[in-house]
């Protein structure tokens, strides 16, 4: 799939949206050459499974204020750089996913991070 043409979206919201039912997130969002305008992102009650790519701790490059992944279908352990690299993340809502192990937090997170 080429998500280029996404390269400069900033806003994706679209919760509750049953086309999106046992999807998972392209780790290609994610990616340096990426959505790296993205601010925000809502795939909350879409029913999408699997895991959370690791791309999705890769914040460095993107400028992402708030995601909400809650109510989803989600397993396995959370990015291990989930929290590391943004300091613009605010909101972060993962709540009613099948995720283990520890929320990675590194030192720079929560540096804007106001609900998680």
């Amino acid at each position: 799939d080429d998500w280029s043409i996404l390269k400069n979206l900033k806003i994706l919201e679209a919760p509750r949206n049953p086309k999106l039912a046992a999807s998972s997130l392209p780790a290609a969002w994610f990616a340096a050459d990426g959505m790296t305008a993205l601010e925000t992102l809502d795939l909350s009650q879409c029913s999408l499974t699997g895991e959370l790519p690791n791309g999705v701790g890769n914040l460095g490059d993107l400028k992402l204020k708030s995601i909400k992944l809650a109510d989803n279908d989600f397993h396995g352990p959370a990015p291990p750089n989930l929290l590391t690299a943004e300091e613009d993340l605010e909101h972060v809502d993962l709540h009613n996913n099948n995720l283990t192990g520890p929320m990675p937090v590194g030192s720079s997170a929560g540096t804007a991070l106001k609900e998680m």
